[in-house]
Formats: structure tokens, sequence, C-alpha cells
């Protein structure tokens, strides 16, 4: 059968956290074959806003024209925009707890790539389910800003009709 293609380089790009505070983190990462591999723990320490990024921005990237469409299939796309080059994330989930993330990958691995016009395909939901959702996006001084809470509900399952059977010899 056919293999998944595994990435073999991470970013993780952690949102919210306070300045000055120190983290705890430990990596695990599983292959196709559900081994599972995990970094000794580590610190780190967030950084104090100092605006030492582009021209000393301190400002967020304004969010506007947030839109959702269906997909191919069983998937979503949200589109927005902003008004500086920035990340394009997607929080996602069944509560207002927006549970999981995702995001356009070689847009966010590389801050050369940021984007004003952002687009995240969500994929393999689940048919006629109501999620909630926000967009994220950061710029290159790590400026971060997140919209309102929206929902959406994926599409119901196709159904086929119309269909004949005939015996041949």
């Amino acid at each position: 059968g056919d293999e998944l293609d595994y990435n073999t380089k991470h970013n993780v790009q952690i949102f919210e956290l306070s300045s000055g505070q120190k983290y705890f983190s430990k990596i695990t990462c599983e292959d196709n074959l559900k081994t599972a591999v995990s970094s000794d723990e580590f610190s780190f320490t967030a950084k104090e806003a100092t605006g030492s990024g582009s021209e000393g921005d301190m400002t967020a990237p304004s969010i506007s024209g947030i839109g959702v469409s269906k997909g191919i299939g069983e998937e979503v796309v949200i589109k927005w925009s902003t008004d500086e080059k920035s990340s394009s994330f997607v929080r996602y989930g069944l509560t207002e707890e927006l549970g999981s993330i995702t995001g356009d990958d070689l847009i966010n691995l590389d801050s050369t790539k940021f984007v004003t016009a952002h687009q995240v395909i969500i994929k393999n939901l689940p048919s006629a389910t109501k999620y909630s959702y926000a967009v994220v996006s950061a710029d290159e001084s790590g400026n971060v800003a997140k919209s309102a809470i929206g929902t959406f509900t994926t599409s119901s399952q196709s159904s086929l009709s119309g269909i004949k059977i005939a015996a041949t010899s």
C-alpha cells in the first residue's frame, strides 16, 4: 500500500504566552508505524515585548474579510485578509475552547513567505457537524491577532439518487 509522506521538519508556534514567563516542554513525534520518539524535557522563557522586530513593530496585524466556504469533499476553506504580512492559522473545535489548530505550513515555517491574503483548508471533517473557529495571524515581530469566534457547519453527506442497475449478459 501507499505510505503517507511524513514531514521530517517541524515548527510549532505557541500563542498567548506571558512575557518573561518560564515554560517547560517536551516534543514527541510518531511515525507511520506508530513508533514514538520524545525529546528530553527543556525549558524556555517567553521574550519580553521589545518591539525589536520589523522597524520596532508593536502592533498586531488587523484581521478582516473572514469567509468560510465548502471545499472538496469533507473539507472547509477559511479565508481572511490582514493589513500586514503574517502567518495563517485557524483554531477550531466542537466547542468555543477550540481544541485543534491547523495552518498553511508552506507559509508558517518561513516568515519571508508570510502573506496578507490567507487561506487555510481543514480536511477530513465529519459531515453535518457544527464547529467553532477563530483565525490567528502573527507578524514577523511576533505580534499576534486573533479574530472573534465564529461557527460553521459541515455539509451533510451526499446521497446518490437515480441509480439504475441493469443486468448484462
